[in-house]
């Protein structure tokens, strides 16, 4: 079984996207213009409008999107709670090793996100973070593969690039390499339960609302933890 090539590539730019954007270039604006703007959504868009000439009525269906019914609403609630319950006792449990030597405060004053950026980063995470990787990951790259008729791969394999690519920006945040290891291994559960959401609604809306609210509580728990913040 040939993997398609569009998927592939878009995967390994999204790695490095976020690679260049905050390990090399260690800018905040520049990571989320790269990651959100020309991986999550610039090259999947021109992939799919202008190599295989989908109509743009036809996006959302291209996407996993429809109408959100309300079983797919108390899904996505449900889901979104649990995870969250698990998040932050795990960040409660950890928040000596990752909040009290300040490196993330630090870090972030290295990427541009400290002082007057603080709060418009917040809010671009909290609004556009679970939105614009859920399309991308679970929306478009799950259609994808799963045109290859193996639910498996088309699950498994997201999950997996998903949790591993944020080692360029945890293990910048979190120096304790076992940590950075356990929120690794958390990540790429978190995709691998939303690709099981996706998977057995048929719909993308489940995994996108639980990810906000995901999204929304580990960034409110960085601003309530944080020594700096």
């Amino acid at each position: 079984m040939r993997l398609p090539a569009a998927p592939v590539a878009l995967m390994a730019a999204s790695a490095a996207s976020l690679f260049l954007g905050f390990t090399v270039l260690g800018d905040v604006v520049a990571g989320f213009i790269l990651y959100y703007l020309a991986c999550c959504i610039g090259l999947p868009l021109a992939e799919l409008l202008v190599l295989r000439r989908l109509r743009p009525r036809d996006l959302p269906r291209a996407l996993g999107l429809g109408r959100l019914t309300r079983g797919n609403l108390a899904l996505g609630l449900a889901a979104g709670t649990g995870m969250l319950v698990l998040m932050l006792a795990a960040l409660v449990l950890l928040r000596e090793p990752v909040f009290g030597d300040g490196t993330i405060m630090a870090t972030l004053a290295s990427w541009g996100a400290g002082g007057d950026r603080l709060v418009p980063v917040f809010l671009v995470m909290v609004t556009f973070n679970g939105v614009v990787e859920e399309l991308f990951w679970r929306g478009y790259l799950h259609e994808r593969l799963s045109g290859l008729g193996n639910r498996l791969l088309a699950n498994a394999l997201p999950a997996a690039c998903f949790g591993l690519q944020h080692v360029f920006v945890v293990s910048s945040l979190v120096r304790d390499p076992w940590i950075t290891a356990l929120f690794l291994a958390g990540i790429t559960g978190a995709g691998a339960a939303w690709a099981f959401l996706r998977e057995r609604s048929g719909s993308l809306w489940p995994s996108l609302l639980s990810h906000v609210m995901v999204t929304a509580g580990y960034m409110g728990a960085f601003g309530l933890m944080s020594p700096a913040a």
